[in-house]
Parts: C-alpha cells; sequence; structure tokens
C-alpha cells in the first residue's frame, strides 16, 4: 500500500509543474499620450538575453516565450531618414545595390522620445511578468 501511495505522490508532484512557464506580454507604447508608431520594445529579463520586438503603427507589441519574473524595459524609435541612410551605406560597404529612397511619406507618424528610455542603465521602466500573460501598456513622459 506505501509502494501505491508513493508511485501516487510522486505522479503528482510530476504533474504539478506541468501548464505554461513561461509569459507573453502584449501592450501598446505611448509617448506623451500619443501612440509611437515606429521602433522597437526590448525586455530585459536578469540572466537572460534581451527579447526585441518591433513596434506597430498603432504603438502595439507582442513578445512571447520570457521567463516570469521582473524585467528592465528599453524602448527605441530612431529616426528613420537615419535608419535609411544607413541601411544604404551597409549595402554600398558590403558591395550590393542600394535600397530604393524611401517614400515621400516614409516619416510620418514619427516623432522623437527621450534617448534614455533606449539605455537598459538608464531607463526607468520596468515590470513583472506573468504566467500566462502579461499586459504592459507603457506611457512616456
Amino acid at each position: 500500500m506505501l509502494r501505491f501511495a508513493s508511485v501516487g505522490l510522486l505522479i503528482c508532484l510530476g504533474t504539478a509543474g506541468c501548464g505554461p512557464t513561461t509569459s507573453d506580454v502584449e501592450g501598446t507604447v505611448r509617448y506623451q499620450g500619443r501612440p509611437l508608431a515606429m521602433g522597437s520594445v526590448a525586455l530585459h529579463p536578469p540572466g537572460h538575453r534581451p527579447v526585441v520586438v518591433t513596434i506597430g503603427a498603432d504603438g502595439r507589441f507582442q513578445a512571447k516565450g520570457l521567463p516570469p519574473g521582473p524585467v528592465r524595459v528599453t524602448v527605441s524609435s530612431p529616426d528613420p531618414a537615419w535608419q535609411a541612410e544607413a541601411n544604404r551605406e551597409m549595402a554600398l560597404m558590403q558591395g550590393n545595390e542600394p535600397p530604393p529612397p524611401p517614400a515621400a511619406n516614409y516619416r510620418d507618424g514619427w516623432f522623437a522620445i527621450p534617448t534614455r528610455y533606449r539605455d537598459p542603465y538608464q531607463t526607468d521602466l520596468t515590470a513583472t511578468l506573468a504566467v500566462p500573460t502579461t499586459t504592459l501598456d507603457l506611457d512616456l513622459k
């Protein structure tokens, strides 16, 4: 009888860890109330590599499979004019045909945000990720 109870306990303990063990994150980024239409969000869990995701035109972002617990958050939104020039120079340096110039309205919706948000040592943005999902709405000032 004791043997069966021990096996039952092991099965119970073995299945207790089943289920989600990571956090999926979704949210929005706003600066002074306006959705950030370009850029990226990076989630920096301690002891793990940062997870970087793109911000959509509506300011929304999603990240999957992060470890639960505390994270430092950075937000980057470089000037698209700088990015277009960097892409052109990189192509030329690699001996490739440069990309076509961007459309005339490629900067529509972009605006600068304070640089402290892109530096993991200066940002004051933090969160605690829960299993299975976390909503993280960032309102930058």
